[in-house]
């Protein structure tokens, strides 16, 4: 029975993508908590599975360049934190800036805020954060919406441009559009006369 439990759960894990992540909980069809856990701390020392942080694994990548392990993607991981506790949350800060490609500076601390209690992971040289809130933002809009305007609080009302403008309306579908208008009224009013002049005639 215990072969069968591994063998399934390397077959899923041979068939995800390479930046996947995986937790106990993802398995559990094929077996009680405690068995799947041991599985994966098995496949860990074995090597067929990389340990990111406590709980959190993805399918083992080694650079051709390198030799060496292929590190998780910071953000990938906050999103996985994320699910596995079941919480909703916004980057925030230049990390914002960066997802929306109004930044090319790579963050060394990913802040989040999030419906969850406040968390800090670190992840190699990296920082990860979750700082709860119970904003309107947060509990109310869609991620694209909440994304969008952690990243104009971020530039601030005198950093928003011509080219800030085109940059984020080139990203956005005439659908989505219509969503953030309409979700998000209730916000600071400049940030809102600010979605609406990306969203004209995008």
């Amino acid at each position: 029975m215990q072969q069968s439990i591994t063998s399934q759960i390397k077959n899923e894990i041979s068939n995800t993508s390479n930046n996947n992540l995986f937790t106990v909980k993802d398995f559990l069809k094929y077996g009680s908590y405690d068995t799947v856990k041991r599985i994966l701390i098995r496949l860990n020392k074995e090597e067929y599975i990389t340990r990111v942080i406590d709980g959190i694994y993805t399918k083992t990548r080694v650079s051709k360049l390198t030799n060496e392990i292929v590190p998780t993607n910071p953000h990938t991981l906050a999103l996985k934190i994320a699910d596995n506790f079941s919480w909703k949350i916004i980057p925030t800060g230049n990390h914002a800036l960066n997802l929306l490609g109004l930044s090319e500076q790579v963050p060394t601390s990913y802040e989040y805020l999030s419906t969850g209690p406040y968390r800090t992971y670190e992840y190699g040289n990296t920082i990860i954060k979750f700082k709860n809130t119970r904003s309107v933002e947060i509990n109310e809009l869609n991620d694209k919406s909440s994304l969008l305007i952690s990243a104009i609080r971020t530039l601030g009302k005198d950093n928003i441009n011509d080219e800030v403008i085109h940059k984020i309306k080139n990203q956005l579908s005439v659908n989505e559009c219509d969503l953030i208008l309409k979700e998000s009224v209730k916000i600071t009013n400049w940030i809102y006369e600010v979605l609406k002049e990306i969203c004209i005639n995008a």
